[in-house]
């Protein structure tokens, strides 16, 4: 799949629960179950803006990509908690959901326009998945020359 359009199904479902909590019920298992929605679709968009940079980039170019990304999630994390007062002082308790909806939604307009610009990958350049053991060298070590002799 194109991963820019799970991404931009993420961003859309983010908006939908920004939306969703606008109104200011207090149901405690309402609240929690928007918290939960909102994890699950705000926590998956920087993951998947990763893989769909890693898609497109050499990998000698890789490390410094990934560290462009970080330093800019980072300064996002900074300068996000000092623009979101703002809209609380503009529209009161539910200023922090207008923020979260406008970010939201901008990431929407982008992801829709990148998708709009950009040729589609052809489907052949994708690769499987391999799976590789979670672990170290010491700890499987590698066959001895011996054994990897004597299996030819």
């Amino acid at each position: 799949y194109d991963r820019r359009l799970v991404l931009l199904g993420s961003a859309i479902a983010s908006v939908v629960t920004f939306i969703l909590f606008i109104p200011n019920f207090y149901n405690t298992l309402w609240l929690v179950s928007l918290a939960f929605l909102m994890g699950g679709t705000t926590f998956t968009i920087y993951p998947l803006s990763t893989s769909h940079t890693i898609d497109h980039i050499k990998p000698s170019n890789m490390i410094s990509a990934i560290s462009t990304m970080l330093l800019g999630y980072g300064c996002g994390s900074a300068i996000g908690p000092l623009i979101s007062p703002i809209f609380t002082k503009l529209f009161g308790t539910n200023g922090l959901c207008y923020y979260l909806l406008v970010v939201g939604l901008v990431l929407c307009a982008y992801t829709a326009l990148d998708i709009k610009r950009r040729v589609k990958y052809a489907f052949e350049e994708h690769v499987d998945f391999v799976s590789l053991p979670r672990t170290t060298p010491t700890a499987v070590p590698e066959p001895k020359e011996e054994e990897k002799t004597s299996k030819k």
